[in-house]
């Protein structure tokens, strides 16, 4: 096994941040590097926080107090310096075992491989087949299982992830994704940033991202699980670790997240009772209620909603029963809703059963300007949210939270508090499984004791019949 010599040293130069240098000893010859971090960017550090016996940034626990915003920077580079320990130690084995001169330009090239700021000749980068898997999306060539081609918004999804991974390293290629690439991307994902970087083609670009919630970043590393898996499929790639216990897609702690409103029937119906003279909001507000009183989706409920959505049908009681059909975007599955309340009827009627449409950022933008007009959507709601990788207490009024997605939700919750079993409720909202139906249950402890208590006695009083 060949012996080497690593150290690490500052840079001697006039700045006050000075920059870190690795100098390679090996057989009698040095070689010198400057530290960059995984995106490439130079690593200095302040002399007073940099130990020369240890060749390491100072502990967490010894940092002056007027060094305490240099944490993240001393924590990065701790990182990358045990990270160069490892490349290096296996680029001069890797070479020695095939015989390979080792000098300057071939470790520079290979720890630069190593690090992922350059790739190999020939070798499709992430970012790159990423492009080329929207391409196929968007053209149809890549489709859905049900044969279906991608929405739109999905699509959308993919876009924001090809800049991310541009934005983190546009370099990296399948083989050079694994554990502390992966530890740096989750890393870049929950972080605040705003860095100028230089794509594949020397230009200059700003990527802005505020800091991310869990669900924002297991959404991307979902995306990201995807093209691994797609890659192994084309046999463009053999890289599997997005199979590894480590890969995980970060998810929302439903225990500690209470940001998942549902609001109630008499909630509902204040929504309902409240008048503007703005036909802009007014149109907002009657698109929320039909999710509210159908359960749909707003890719579902605002999309041109029309006379032929709707038939009319009869119980044995001869009673006609308008029912809305919609087919599913996002399974294809064809649901049949009842108009159930007087307050969807009328909306319905408003409009003669064809329905405008809105942005959906506009209906969520003018519903939230309804809600604050009405002193109950006052109420302030706290609660535990993790963001940019730290728990977060989070105080909001009610009105702030509403959203188009609350529709469901209501719908769920309020179905359940009704009594409806979550088959029936499933049989609605196009779902299969309970288990989802419970997800989007979002009644309280009290409430659920109440519903359980009611039930017993309509039972108790049933059995002394």
């Amino acid at each position: 096994m060949p012996q080497f010599n690593a150290r690490f040293t500052l840079k001697n130069s006039k700045s006050d941040k000075k920059e870190i240098v690795l100098r390679l000893y090996y057989e009698n010859k040095t070689f010198s590097f400057i530290v960059k971090d995984k995106v490439n960017r130079v690593l200095k550090i302040y002399p007073p926080l940099w130990d020369k016996n240890k060749q390491y940034p100072l502990p967490k626990s010894k940092i002056p107090p007027k060094y305490r915003n240099e944490t993240y920077n001393i924590q990065t580079i701790s990182e990358t310096i045990d990270q160069l320990k490892v490349y290096t130690n296996e680029v001069i084995n890797e070479a020695v075992s095939k015989n390979r001169t080792i000098n300057n330009d071939l470790l520079r090239s290979e720890l630069n491989l190593k690090m992922g700021f350059c790739e190999k000749k020939g070798e499709i980068t992430l970012h790159q087949f990423c492009l080329q898997t929207i391409n196929e999306m968007e053209t149809g060539v890549l489709h859905l299982v049900s044969t279906k081609r991608y929405a739109k918004t999905t699509i959308d999804k993919y876009r924001y992830t090809a800049q991310i991974l541009e934005a983190y390293n546009h370099k990296t290629t399948f083989s050079q994704i694994n554990v502390d690439w992966y530890n740096g991307l989750i890393q870049f994902l929950t972080q605040k940033q705003s860095k100028t970087y230089k794509d594949k083609q020397g230009n200059v670009k700003l990527f802005e991202k505020k800091e991310l919630e869990q669900a924002s970043v297991g959404s991307y590393i979902k995306n990201l699980k995807f093209l691994m898996k797609y890659a192994v499929r084309k046999e463009v790639s053999n890289n599997k670790k997005f199979t590894e216990e480590w890969f995980i897609r970060p998810q929302k702690d439903s225990n500690t997240s209470k940001t998942d409103l549902a609001l109630s029937e008499e909630e509902l119906k204040q929504i309902f009772d409240f008048q503007t003279k703005n036909s802009g909001h007014n149109l907002a507000k009657d698109l929320f209620l039909i999710g509210c009183f159908t359960g749909l989706r707003v890719s579902d409920f605002n999309t041109r909603i029309s006379n032929n959505d709707f038939v009319d049908i009869y119980n044995q009681n001869n009673e006609k029963i308008k029912i809305l059909l919609r087919t599913l975007r996002k399974t294809s599955e064809t649901v049949y809703i009842p108009l159930l309340w007087d307050e969807i009827k009328t909306i319905f009627e408003k409009y003669n059963y064809n329905m405008p449409m809105l942005a959906d950022q506009t209906i969520n933008d003018y519903i939230k300007l309804i809600c604050k007009e009405i002193d109950s959507f006052s109420e302030k709601m706290q609660w535990n949210k993790v963001i940019g990788g730290k728990n977060v207490k989070v105080t909001n009024e009610k009105w702030e939270m509403v959203t188009n997605h609350s529709g469901r939700r209501s719908f769920i919750s309020n179905m359940i508090k009704r009594g409806f079993t979550e088959s029936e409720i499933g049989y609605l909202t196009g779902h299969k499984n309970n288990s989802m139906i419970s997800k989007y249950d979002k009644l309280s402890g009290k409430q659920k004791a109440i519903l359980i208590y009611n039930k017993f006695q309509k039972s108790q009083q049933k059995n002394e019949k």
